[in-house]
């Protein structure tokens, strides 16, 4: 992991917490080091997988004060 990108790490690191099942997802910052596209692609998946499936999303950055 040395020697990709962040962006790419970040993106193993997402893929990662995403391999077990879930019913509340917190997340911290979850864009940091992705680029536009991949970051879009991330927040449309996340809102497709609310549509679909009852799960709670928290994005903790809006949460703080």
């Amino acid at each position: 992991m040395h020697k990709v990108s962040d962006g790419q790490r970040r993106r193993v690191q997402i893929c990662m917490g995403l391999l077990h099942p879930f019913k509340v997802l917190l997340l911290d910052e979850v864009t940091v080091d992705l680029d536009v596209v991949p970051r879009m692609d991330l927040l449309d998946f996340f809102k497709e997988e609310c549509e679909q499936v009852w799960l709670c999303i928290i994005d903790l950055f809006l949460l703080k004060l």
